[in-house]
């Protein structure tokens, strides 16, 4: 579980940086404006083939010492200053989970999980309501998508909440894929009513 108090040396996070603004240059984006970029290239299952391409080159250019020691909020804060910190390691988190164990149930279930719009809760505000709220929305994949929509939308979100709100225990609370790691339209869409 990533702590958000790893020690990140100087030079990882010189390499932080640059990995990171060659995977900016790949997407065509920078730091500022990467979550718009990557809805872009999400929405359509060629994007996914494409966005995971790049992130295999980030991971391969950080190296296990690095993606160890930096990818948390406070590598990302020293490398990258005060902005999207806690979102940036989400990020990598939910995109190791979309590149390995998700990829193929997101390709599966997009056209059908672009359209959903459950009736649960938008305002996660407590660590005791995400996992019930969690439920509720992979529940209503899981009605309207089956078994790959639920599978996908369970651990993404609950991959999101983990690497957003450091001070809850939820990346130990049964998610078959914490410590896997991604933004899609739908999921942005519902991450902005949630937290």
């Amino acid at each position: 579980m990533e702590t958000g108090l790893c020690s990140c040396s100087n030079s990882e996070s010189t390499t932080l940086s640059n990995c990171y603004r060659n995977y900016f240059h790949m997407l065509g984006t920078g730091y500022s404006d990467y979550f718009e970029k990557i809805d872009d290239y999400l929405y359509y299952t060629s994007g996914v083939d494409t966005v995971c391409s790049y992130y295999g080159a980030l991971q391969k250019c950080l190296g296990d010492t690095v993606i160890g020691d930096c990818i948390n909020s406070n590598g990302f804060y020293q490398t990258f200053g005060g902005r999207n910190n806690n979102d940036m390691t989400a990020n990598y988190f939910e995109f190791q989970f979309l590149c390995g164990k998700g990829k193929n149930a997101y390709k599966n279930q997009l056209s059908c999980l672009d359209k959903l719009y459950p009736d649960c809760p938008t305002n996660i505000d407590t660590c005791s309501k995400a996992k019930t709220d969690i439920n509720c929305y992979a529940n209503a994949a899981k009605k309207s998508c089956g078994q790959d929509g639920y599978y996908f939308m369970y651990n993404q979100l609950s991959i999101r909440w983990c690497h957003s709100n450091l001070h809850c225990d939820t990346c130990t609370n049964g998610t078959e894929a914490i410590g896997f790691s991604f933004i899609t339209i739908f999921v942005s869409v519902i991450l902005l009513y949630i937290f």
